[in-house]
């Protein structure tokens, strides 16, 4: 019978080498396969993740294609995380299946749950629309693209509470509305008086000045002719010039 040439093991507690067990009894770690020389390390692209085996291979590690991409490397005790790519998903669990994301416009549909990268898109026939799950007792008016749900329209319902809270909020919003008018048009009319107001005391401004000028100029030429009589009146109240030049008369 054959036996292994390294490694040890343990069996109920007690260390054995595998040179002294027969190959139907060896145990390898993960990791490791078991080969004809013991309990050797999986190659690169290989991995052992089950713990006491006895193995003769080790299994391949997934790969990266054309739909998934490497999300984490392979080792000698786990396997590579491989995911789908953006647009597809996968519900097969492992190994990865990759599915292309369905397109609800592109069906004339509207999208109701998005497409996650374990489920696909499921598309209904309007907007608004919630899924329900489809049971015996269900009957669908609107389906889905996927069996198991239906497309219910989304209502809208009011409680009496809610009523009211919403008239409230209607009454305060036209009254802000109408506070915020009146302010306005008070701001207006206040910027209108003091624009009128403004041009009454320019206009004062400007005839007090014209009647300053007016007064001036009355003062001025009553002046003027008062001066003028004056020297009239001065001309003619002065005697005749008497004449310096004449006979003398004789001494004898």
């Amino acid at each position: 019978m054959a036996t292994l040439r390294k490694n040890y093991i343990f069996l109920f507690g007690l260390a054995f080498s595998t040179m002294s067990l027969p190959m139907c009894l060896a145990q390898c770690h993960a990791g490791q396969y078991l080969s004809d020389k013991g309990c050797e390390k999986c190659p690169k692209g290989y991995f052992m993740d089950d713990v006491n085996h006895s193995n003769r291979g080790c299994k391949l590690c997934d790969e990266e294609n054309g739909d998934k991409w490497l999300q984490q490397e392979c080792n000698s005790t786990h396997n590579s995380v491989v995911v789908c790519k953006s647009g597809t998903y996968n519900e097969n669990g492992h190994p990865p299946v990759c599915q292309k994301c369905t397109q609800c416009q592109e069906i004339g549909r509207h999208e109701a749950e998005n497409c996650t990268a374990t489920s696909d898109a499921i598309c209904c026939p309007g907007p608004d629309m919630s899924l329900e799950i489809k049971n015996s007792s269900t009957d669908c008016l609107h389906t889905s693209t996927h069996g198991g749900y239906c497309c219910i329209p989304v209502t809208t319902t009011t409680s009496p509470e809610s009523h009211i809270q919403d008239q409230t909020t209607e009454k305060t919003s036209r009254y802000s509305l109408s506070s915020d008018s009146t302010t306005t048009e008070s701001k207006e009319n206040v910027k209108e008086s003091s624009k009128l107001e403004g041009w009454i005391i320019a206009v004062i401004v400007l005839g007090l000045f014209l009647l300053a000028v007016l007064i001036g100029v009355i003062v001025f030429k009553i002046r003027n002719r008062s001066c003028r009589s004056s020297s009239n009146s001065t001309s003619r109240d002065l005697p005749e010039d008497i004449s310096l030049t004449g006979t003398a008369p004789d001494d004898g």
